[in-house]
């Protein structure tokens, strides 16, 4: 309880912290341009049910957009949907996204396609060997845990055959040295010593 507490603080802080940073975005020349970009999508994609473009006599253009930006579905909305039904029924019935939503992939909506992203991210856990508990599944804090262990584990297992397959290369070698393309692979490298390769270099 005192975790969800501590992590509720700080998500909140985060978000204080974010929207602080971006209160000027409007102003950079990225903001504007993407705000122009947006303004001009919805000029253009806006229609009747007739199909027939909005011309927004009636409500101007910016008012439709500010709107839009209140009704978008959040990063939380967009995981309840992806591991419940009726969405989680509809998609364990189809074999592709595209067959969903008889759209092909270029076509897809960014909430479409943020959607499919959730969807096979719960795939994908309900198929791991190690899937956790329905519990954990349905609280988003918990799972990203959970990812983030089994993402360690990966990384740990990876070092490990590498560093087998280095042994059996260089089975009567009493050291192994490794050469390293940039800093990311120096410190990957690094962690493939043991205590006393460690030792002597520090």
């Amino acid at each position: 309880r005192d975790i969800k507490f501590n992590l509720s603080k700080v998500k909140k802080a985060q978000t204080k912290l974010r929207s602080i940073r971006h209160s000027y975005d409007f102003l950079t020349c990225e903001g504007i341009a993407t705000y122009a970009k947006a303004i001009w999508i919805v000029e253009n994609t806006t229609t009747y049910l007739d199909n027939k473009k909005y011309k927004f006599l009636e409500v101007p253009v910016t008012e439709v957009l500010k709107k839009f930006n209140q009704d978008s579905i959040t990063d939380e909305e967009f995981r309840e949907l992806a591991r419940t039904s009726p969405w989680r029924n509809t998609w364990n019935c189809n074999n592709s996204c595209a067959y969903v939503f008889s759209e092909s992939v270029s076509d897809l909506t960014p909430n479409q396609m943020a959607l499919i992203s959730y969807s096979v991210m719960y795939d994908n856990i309900y198929q791991s060997q190690e899937c956790p508990p329905d519990e954990v599944v349905e609280d988003n804090d918990a799972i990203d845990g959970w990812l983030i262990i089994q993402r360690e584990k990966r990384g740990k297992k990876q070092k490990e055959s590498l560093l087998e397959n280095l042994h059996k290369k260089h089975e009567s070698a009493k050291d192994i040295f490794v050469m390293a393309e940039n800093r990311e692979d120096a410190d990957r490298i690094s962690e493939l010593n043991g205590d006393i390769g460690k030792h002597i270099r520090a």
